[in-house]
């Protein structure tokens, strides 16, 4: 999938964002969250985030030198009804991947459904319905180029393999 990426994301764009992240080392997968209004939520292999600081979660993909796209809505999501949909989702496993609660959320607020299994398929759709404002970034500037990124495709297995692998070394 072609991005256009219209800026890069600084300290000071965070503090009032909404919408879908899209972080990690290759994006192959991304792992993805929900950001409203600068505040981070997100399940993972390992945990339920709601209501984080989204400065503190940027500054520690900083840190780790992860890429980050943010797809920048255009429509008004409550904290309090994320919070409760992110919480019900709770941890990844099984079948449940990080894209069902940023989804479910998503669709509450338009009160719509959306048949996209995975972000790459979502993102064009919210693009289409004019639901996305903007894409702003961090990190992907080697992968940026005439202002377009592209979003790499990836399978449910490789998905499941990453939470597989995330659950595995929490254990140790």
């Amino acid at each position: 999938m072609k991005i256009y990426v219209n800026k890069e994301i600084s300290n000071h764009s965070i503090d009032n964002v909404t919408g879908i992240v899209l972080s990690g080392n290759n994006f192959i997968p991304p792992h993805l969250g929900l950001v409203i209004s600068g505040n981070y939520f997100s399940c993972s292999a390992n945990s339920v985030k709601t209501n984080v600081p989204f400065s503190r979660v940027f500054n520690k993909l900083k840190r780790r030198n992860h890429k980050l796209l943010i797809a920048e809505l255009d429509i008004p999501i409550s904290i309090q009804k994320s919070r409760e949909i992110f919480n019900d989702y709770g941890v990844l496993c099984d079948d449940k991947t990080c894209l069902g609660p940023v989804k479910k959320t998503i669709e509450f607020h338009l009160n719509q459904n959306f048949k996209s299994n995975f972000i790459f398929e979502l993102l064009p759709v919210l693009e289409e319905k004019r639901i996305i404002k903007s894409y702003l970034q961090f990190n992907l500037d080697a992968y940026i180029s005439n202002n377009c990124f592209n979003l790499p495709t990836y399978t449910k297995e490789e998905v499941l393999g990453c939470i597989r692998e995330l659950q595995i070394l929490n254990v140790r």
